[in-house]
């Protein structure tokens, strides 16, 4: 038995369920049931088709005030976002109850996934709004959330075509559950259970383990989790928050796992960027010189049968300098680079020079046309080449880039998941929601406080 989330087997909706599966006692020799993989892409409300104004005979409605109401509250939010006095007049009792209540006045947005579709769309405590249009889900909005096909049909009364599609398991869910039952049933081992044939020719499971690990290692003070002195060491500006969260129609959680992210990506480009470069170190005839020595470069790459360029010219050996953006070279950084690559085909005749992006505009692998002392120069063993190109060159396989960006996910998930790396467990949205929840305020209170607890007005509410 497990514990699946509908979200991460092609469902636009978070519906975590307990999955248990019986095997009789005639069948265990040759019956191994393993759970079905966790999709890499995830769908949003975004993904499935919305309707426009529905008719009454297939969307329930909310009351006016209830309309009223919940026009109040942006897609992605929730009571905390609007005036506390409308709120609390809406909630009754609900106020004073303990807990975060982030069901209630819970508008879906659209690049979010549905939360748990249910059997009454009109449930204070359970709300579910449209992101569109201030109604309830219509029934067939809520089967698409299902992934049930638009053909399927479900009969009776609104209520009971709600209350049917309510109870349902998701379609793309079960048919996953059923594509491994079918094969268990004749003797298959799926992948997720056993050690598939590793799919990289030109690098070990073990090297790509090893390096995707190094990498994270990188991120050194990054993997550190953020509590709420931490976010606001620096001394957030609310304001820019508050603006953020409304325009960009997001909800406190977002916003703030947007700044924490964002204050700890100032340089992580930097640790992408040995991933890039020091992968090839695994690589048959590629070196990854230290920094500084041989020339500076960041990867030789040397075949004793010749490497071939376009138009037919071979040589032996290629100097590589690896750039992550096609765009992170100013013309005196350009210039430099290019004397420095000039320099090198003058000490030797058998080799290319290759401007190695990761992120090009383009696939490509065509002849470097810059400008040197205001002259427009180029060669044709000095080159400008995109990754996936440089990756087929070394490997000799046309897709080899590709191919490592398959796997990276979830060699990445499986280092993640096995505690090889401590990753960070961020509290700073529990802290803000313990701190509103105390002092009966709102999270944009509990924001503003960070950054003007010593404020006049601001002050006299943190004493509260």
């Amino acid at each position: 038995h497990r514990v699946l989330n509908a979200w991460d087997y092609g469902v636009p909706q978070k519906r975590e369920r307990l999955i248990t599966i019986g095997v009789r006692k005639d069948l265990n020799a040759v019956c191994h049931f393993q759970f079905p993989k966790e999709h890499i892409k995830k769908l949003t409300v975004r993904d499935i088709k919305l309707d426009r104004d529905p008719p009454l005979s297939e969307c329930a409605r909310y009351s006016q005030k209830k309309a009223d109401v919940f026009a109040l509250v942006p897609p992605g939010g929730y009571w905390r976002d609007i005036d506390p006095d409308i709120a609390k007049d809406y909630m009754k009792t609900c106020w004073d109850m303990g807990g975060g209540r982030t069901g209630i006045l819970r508008r879906i947005g659209l690049d979010e996934p549905s939360l748990a579709v249910l059997t009454n769309p009109g449930m204070k405590q359970t709300d579910r709004c449209h992101p569109l249009e201030v109604r309830p889900f219509s029934y067939r909005e809520n089967a698409r959330l299902q992934t049930f096909p638009d053909e399927w049909e479900f009969c009776g009364k609104l209520s009971e075509r709600y209350k049917q599609v309510g109870n349902a398991v998701p379609v793309a869910l079960a048919r996953e559950i059923g594509i491994c039952i079918k094969k268990a049933l004749k003797g298959e081992r799926s992948s997720v259970g056993k050690k598939s044939e590793w799919p990289l020719s030109f690098i070990s499971e073990e090297d790509f383990r090893r390096h995707v690990i190094k990498t994270i290692e990188k991120y050194g003070e990054k993997l550190k989790s953020y509590d709420i002195k931490r976010f606001n060491k620096n001394i957030i500006d609310p304001v820019k928050l508050i603006f953020d969260k409304t325009v960009y129609h997001s909800t406190w959680e977002e916003i703030v796992k947007n700044e924490i992210f964002r204050q700890r990506d100032k340089s992580n480009n930097n640790d992408i960027g040995y991933f890039h470069q020091c992968i090839f170190s695994y690589f048959e005839n590629c070196e990854v010189p230290n920094n500084g020595k041989k020339g500076g470069w960041d990867v030789i790459f040397r075949r004793p049968e010749g490497i071939l360029l376009p138009k037919g010219d071979v040589v032996h050996t290629v100097y590589i300098e690896m750039k992550n953006k096609h765009n992170t070279m100013n013309s005196s950084s350009a210039g430099k680079t290019y004397i420095k690559m000039q320099n090198q085909l003058l000490e030797d005749d058998d080799c290319a020079c290759f401007l190695v992006e990761a992120i090009a505009k383009r696939s490509q692998n065509k002849k470097w046309e810059t400008t040197v002392d205001k002259k427009e120069v180029s060669h044709k063993r000095i080159r400008r080449v995109s990754l996936d190109q440089f990756y087929a060159i070394v490997t000799g396989q046309e897709d080899a880039f590709y191919q490592m960006c398959m796997v990276l996910p979830e060699v990445i998930e499986s280092v993640v998941k096995n505690s090889e790396i401590k990753t960070p467990n961020d509290t700073v949205m529990q802290e803000l929601q313990k701190r509103a929840d105390d002092t009966r305020t709102s999270i944009a209170m509990a924001v503003y406080l960070l950054g003007f607890s010593t404020y006049s007005g601001f002050s006299q509410q943190k004493s509260k």
